[in-house]
């Protein structure tokens, strides 16, 4: 599942950032990098995850603040985290067939 319309809206939102077509690319660009970056740690695509959703908002907010990535950031610490907690989420979900705790 990909970004849709309404969430790189949302995603925009949560981030505080003003949208318009230039800065809709640009979201658009880092929210395909985030996803690519999850699904290489094993997770899937799941908007319908409040996780989810603010892991890719995380990774997209670190992007726009500081697209050359210069310099080391405490998210980059809650970024890993909550990958590893999603992940760890759809591996449950996954071997006990529906909705994990």
């Amino acid at each position: 599942m990909v970004a849709t319309e309404v969430d790189l809206q949302l995603i925009a939102m949560l981030l505080r950032i003003d949208t318009d077509a230039d800065t809709l690319k640009i979201i658009r660009a880092y929210v395909s990098a985030a996803e690519s970056w999850l699904r290489n740690a094993g997770v899937e695509p799941d908007y319908n995850d409040g996780l989810y959703t603010n892991v890719v908002a995380a990774y997209v907010g670190q992007q726009y603040d500081d697209p050359e990535g210069g310099t080391a950031k405490a998210g980059d610490v809650t970024l890993t985290a909550m990958t590893e907690q999603l992940r760890l989420a759809q591996t449950a979900k996954q071997q006990t067939g529906g909705d994990a705790p």
